[in-house]
């Protein structure tokens, strides 16, 4: 339990990544300007298609997917570091050990998430004339359950990657995928189909129909769901030992 409250502890600190950005203008007058809009670019970012310096931008946005990985992307693979053997050998069965690891990082993930897209609402809220409507919160559901994803996604794969490579390696692997993705993103901006499969890619999502939201959402809850069923398979046939051998 007491483990369970620092964690939820830790996820506060990124409420000021959220607000950080719309400091300056709460202390001038307010504008008229669509918090839709003002939303998701607090939250993604805009792309300029040509211009690099947005791509930068973009990744700057990144921050609180960073700050998570920081928090939790040792969550599983911490149990790997010191005398692993000892810890495993009171545990019958793995995956059932590493579906309550899950189920606990997804908890923190939402509220994570809800804390993060939360502050950045408020924020718009603070500098804008108008006020939130239908399609904001529409908007706001949707980022949060693309956020929710990427988030689990990305630290279940840095989680197995430190396991497999130790703790550099797999933070640099996944950030480097991420990078990547990125700019796959600003570079496919117009091709629905690439758009689509890549996770890290948003721009399309805003003008897609409802149904082909719900599509886009489930396919990348289906990537965590399959990084997580590989996890599974991947901790019941790891040999421990050779970790300690490392």
């Amino acid at each position: 339990m007491c483990k369970m409250v620092k964690n939820i502890g830790k996820t506060f600190l990124v409420l000021p990544i959220a607000i950080a950005p719309f400091l300056s203008q709460m202390c001038v007058e307010r504008i008229d300007a669509n918090i839709t809009g003002m939303f998701i670019g607090a939250v993604f970012g805009r792309i300029t298609d040509g211009d690099m310096s947005s791509l930068i931008i973009v990744i700057g946005k990144l921050v609180y997917l960073l700050l998570f990985h920081l928090l939790f992307g040792t969550y599983v693979s911490e149990h790997f570091t010191n005398m692993p053997s000892y810890y495993f050998s009171r545990i019958s069965h793995r995956c059932v050990w590493f579906g309550k690891q899950c189920f606990y990082l997804v908890c923190y993930t939402l509220w994570y998430a809800l804390l993060f897209l939360g502050g950045s609402l408020w924020g718009c809220c603070m500098i804008s004339l108008e006020k939130p409507d239908r399609e904001t919160w529409r908007c706001f559901f949707i980022t949060y359950a693309v956020c929710v994803s990427l988030l689990l996604l990305t630290t279940l794969i840095i989680n197995l990657g430190i396991v497999v490579w130790k703790t550099a390696i797999g933070f640099s692997v996944c950030w480097i995928g991420i990078i990547v993705l990125e700019i796959l993103a600003k570079g496919t901006f117009h091709n629905p189909w690439i758009s689509f499969i890549n996770p890290m890619s948003y721009s399309g999502v805003w003008d897609m129909s409802s149904g082909q939201v719900m599509i886009k959402i489930v396919y990348l809850y289906l990537l965590a769901t399959s990084v997580f069923v590989y996890g599974m398979v991947f901790f019941k046939k790891y040999d421990i030992t050779l970790r300690e051998v490392d």
